[in-house]
């Protein structure tokens, strides 16, 4: 998924921080009714070098693992309402099933979302609205 940022802060480790920018009723100029307050900061790579307070595109990566790890628990809820049907326990089994690939797919973004960082600065926008 691509989507347009600010950059705020430049590390010295090839890294930025940025904000991410919304062009809704506002325009983009979150100051004016207050509604964009709670944006959030999010660190991205930088190879292209880009600087303090211009705008680039950035490309999140998700890998396969974790497209899984989205899947999983509904995976697990419609196996385990099938598995809950054969012993007369439908719903039991299907929200264990759901609360266990709800477990594991928590499990594994906590460990691994703090190792590597998920967003790369791609480039500058080419189109404004």
């Amino acid at each position: 998924m691509k989507q347009t940022a600010r950059v705020q802060k430049i590390f010295p480790d090839g890294t930025a921080q940025l904000i991410p920018q919304t062009f809704w009723g506002c325009g983009g100029e979150c100051g004016r009714c207050g509604g964009c307050s709670s944006q959030t900061a999010f660190l991205a790579y930088n190879p292209i070098q880009a600087k303090v307070g211009e705008f680039v595109e950035v490309q999140s990566h998700l890998s396969v693992w974790e497209i899984v790890l989205y899947l999983l628990p509904a995976a697990l809820f419609f196996l385990g309402y099938y598995l809950g049907s054969l012993l007369r326990w439908e719903e039991g089994a299907a929200c264990c099933g759901f609360l266990l690939g709800s477990g594991i797919a928590v499990w594994y973004f906590c460990l691994s979302g703090r190792r590597r960082l998920r967003y790369t600065i791609t480039g500058y926008p080419s189109v404004w609205t």
